[in-house]
């Protein structure tokens, strides 16, 4: 994110629109730019963020002390607001026609990427 957006998002903010990421990546591919933004959200508030492809919306808040471990951030406390990822069962018919028909994928479960890489190419793909 470039400083001319992280600037004009924070002008925004204080106009009094409610900024928010939403990302096909991970909760925790977003945190960096959250943390970057340092918009005051209050406590009850939070920051809104919309990840894995609209699967999983969060409130994060700023944390005053960070824990031992969590996904996604130590600095961070997440609310789930919403959670809906594709069914299992839609997800391994999907799995199964990429690999027949040859392709590389990925996927997340959790805070983790999968890659399924079968050939040289795909190796090098998912590097």
């Amino acid at each position: 994110m470039s400083q001319a957006t992280v600037d004009y998002l924070r002008t925004l903010h204080k106009k009094g629109f409610i900024v928010s990421i939403a990302t096909g990546r991970t909760a925790s591919s977003a945190i960096e730019h959250i943390d970057r933004l340092d918009l005051p959200y209050s406590e009850g508030e939070g920051f809104p963020l919309v990840s894995a492809n609209g699967a999983l919306g969060l409130r994060v808040l700023k944390r005053s002390t960070p824990p031992c471990s969590v996904p996604p951030s130590p600095s961070m406390d997440t609310t789930e607001l919403f959670h809906e990822p594709v069914p299992q069962n839609v997800t391994i018919k999907a799995l199964n026609l990429a690999k027949k028909l040859g392709f590389v994928t990925n996927y997340y479960i959790g805070h983790d990427i999968y890659a399924n890489a079968t050939t040289p190419s795909h190796f090098t793909l998912a590097k």
